[in-house]
Parts: C-alpha cells; sequence; structure tokens
C-alpha cells in the first residue's frame, strides 16, 4: 500500500468518524438532552443546591482541574500511568 493510499483511508475513515459523531450528537440532543431538560424543569431539580453547585463548580475547582491536568502530563513523561492516576485523567478529560 502506498503513503497516498494511507492517507486517502485516513481520510475516509476520519470522514466517516466525524459524520457517525455530529450524528450522534444531533440525536442526542434532541431524543436525551431536551427530555432530560424537559424533566429537570418539571420536577425543579435545578433548585436543588448540590445539583446546582455540580453544574457550576467554584473557579477553585476550575483551577485544579487545569493543575491536575499538568501535573499528569508531567508524571507521563516518566512511564505509563498507574490505575488510580488513570481515574484522575477522566474527571480532566470531560
Amino acid at each position: 500500500m502506498t503513503t497516498n493510499e494511507e492517507y486517502r483511508n485516513l481520510l475516509r475513515r476520519s470522514l466517516i468518524v466525524t459524520g457517525s459523531c455530529i450524528l450522534a450528537v444531533v440525536l442526542c440532543y434532541f431524543w436525551v438532552d431536551r427530555s432530560v431538560a424537559f424533566f429537570v424543569y418539571d420536577h425543579h431539580i435545578n433548585e436543588i443546591e448540590v445539583f446546582r453547585w455540580l453544574t457550576y463548580p467554584p473557579p477553585e475547582v476550575q483551577n485544579w482541574s487545569a493543575l491536575m491536568l499538568t501535573i499528569l502530563i508531567v508524571r507521563r513523561a516518566w512511564g505509563p500511568f498507574l490505575r488510580w492516576q488513570k481515574v484522575l485523567l477522566v474527571p480532566v478529560s470531560a
């Protein structure tokens, strides 16, 4: 397989995955997100303080996530992550 064919395959696969992702986002918006938003509004769940705090974290917590990501990047330079370090990476990525 030549380099051009490899790049064509890569482009084709990337376009398929991107299209699939766009389709999934649209489907989730109309069939999941809107239903959940209406449920939360109708049942006044948005007035519960704990959920409000989780939705809008304080600026200090936002700064911690950037610091945690920086520490994990530096740690990764010395070898693969341990299991608990992978768990720390999940909230930062989300």
